[in-house]
């Protein structure tokens, strides 16, 4: 666990010195930007989660931050699709929540590729600058493998069995540490 935080702290230093940019305009417009990719990102008006317009940055690419999906190279997110919310950018790896209620799930999308490489149910999660580790809802929690299962199931919460595992930005590989725990979902 001690590894787990210190990845965030690391990770909350860069992003705090590099990763976001400004709050802007009439629409509460949020831009966040890498050496790679500007994101602007804006609340869906009509439905939760977030709209993100992403453009790869070079010297023609706008030096100022917009939203604005006609112009942009892509778009993730929007009326249609489950509800994003933003969770951190590193290089070109996007890194999202998605979620309405309790259930929530973590993904990672690959800007350059313009997809999802990663799609995993969370129970929780910290992101680096060079890894999301994260704890993925794997199974039922039961008495015979939860300790806090009657606690649980006496509060009206369901107990699941999570496998903390690391997911490298860099290659797009995920591996499982070896941990698990029971958590409550509600």
């Amino acid at each position: 666990m001690g590894r787990m935080r210190f990845v965030a702290l690391a990770f909350a230093a860069a992003f705090s010195l590099s990763g976001f940019l400004a709050s802007a305009s009439a629409q509460d417009v949020a831009c966040y930007e890498s050496q790679e990719f500007r994101i602007a990102a804006q609340e869906n008006p009509d439905s939760a989660g977030t709209t993100f317009t992403v453009t790869k940055r070079n010297d023609k690419a706008t030096k100022t931050c917009r939203f604005d999906p006609t112009t942009a190279d892509f778009v993730i997110g929007g009326n249609d699709d489950q509800p994003f919310w933003y969770l951190g950018l590193v290089g070109a790896k996007l890194a999202l929540t998605a979620s309405t209620g309790p259930a929530e799930s973590l993904i990672v999308y690959d800007l350059e590729r313009r997809e999802p490489i990663l799609n995993a149910p969370v129970t929780g999660y910290e992101l680096g600058e060079q890894a999301v580790s994260y704890w993925e809802r794997v199974g039922e929690g039961t008495r015979a493998n939860c300790p806090d299962f009657s606690s649980f199931t006496e509060n009206g919460l369901e107990p699941v069995i999570a496998a903390e595992t690391v997911f490298d930005l860099a290659s797009g590989e995920a591996s499982r540490t070896g941990e698990t725990r029971c958590d409550a979902m509600q």
